[in-house]
């Protein structure tokens, strides 16, 4: 039985972000044409253009350092539907509960 792994990929939701997702795509190669996906039906049942990424780290680094890109990350785990994994993912950290505030002591 073959081991099953997942597979990442990157939808740009704007021109800048596809310019700078093919040019992260290329790492040192002449053709980046394999690691776009055209027409990809996801989960959601809507067909999006999806670049492949090796894996979650990049995902990661593409995640932490996204001043002017927009994006969404996908997952498929094995030969499963293709999700958005974005919000689960990618959340904004969670709050510290607030410092109790001490109360006078009266002698």
């Amino acid at each position: 039985m073959a081991k099953k792994h997942h597979n990442w990929y990157i939808w740009p939701r704007n021109a800048l972000t596809n310019e700078v997702l093919a040019r992260f795509s290329l790492n040192s190669t002449n053709g980046f044409e394999e690691d776009a996906l055209i027409e990809a039906e996801c989960q959601d049942g809507i067909r999006r253009n999806l670049w492949r990424i090796e894996s979650y780290e990049k995902a990661w680094f593409l995640w932490k350092s996204r001043d002017d890109l927009s994006f969404h990350v996908f997952s498929q785990y094995g030969h499963g539907p293709i999700r958005d994994v974005t919000k689960p993912l990618f959340r904004k950290e969670r709050r510290r509960p607030k410092p109790q505030k001490s109360k006078a002591k009266c002698k």
